[in-house]
């Protein structure tokens, strides 16, 4: 009974050491929504957002929050079915994002 004991603790504590896996995170874009539509990041991250609809989606946010120039800024202008597409998010801050497809269609990415 002891070595099962053992055995049981051992396993524990070696579960309790184990590395988490670490993930890109990703927004999936639905047909009429990004989920998440807020994520939280830190500064370094690459953020993927991967199209999951059935039709063409875009993502847009506006210049001068990406990248300090008053003009769109396009992450994805035409992301077929299945496409992915990523940014690096350098500095903190609060970057909005949209579809221009469908406006309502909105989201966050803030890093930390």
């Amino acid at each position: 009974m002891s070595t099962f004991v053992t055995l049981v603790v051992t396993l524990l504590l070696l579960a309790g050491c184990a590395v988490p896996a670490t993930t890109t995170p990703t927004i999936e874009i639905l047909n009429n929504e990004f989920s998440p539509s807020s994520i939280t990041v830190s500064v370094g991250t690459t953020v993927i957002w991967k199209n999951q609809s059935n039709n063409v989606q875009t993502v847009y946010s506006d210049g001068e929050v990406f990248d300090g120039e008053v003009s769109v800024h396009v992450i994805a202008s035409e992301l077929k079915p299945g496409g992915a597409v990523g940014y690096a998010f350098s500095m903190t801050g609060s970057y909005p994002y949209y579809s221009q497809m469908d406006p309502k269609m909105t989201g966050v990415v803030i890093v930390q």
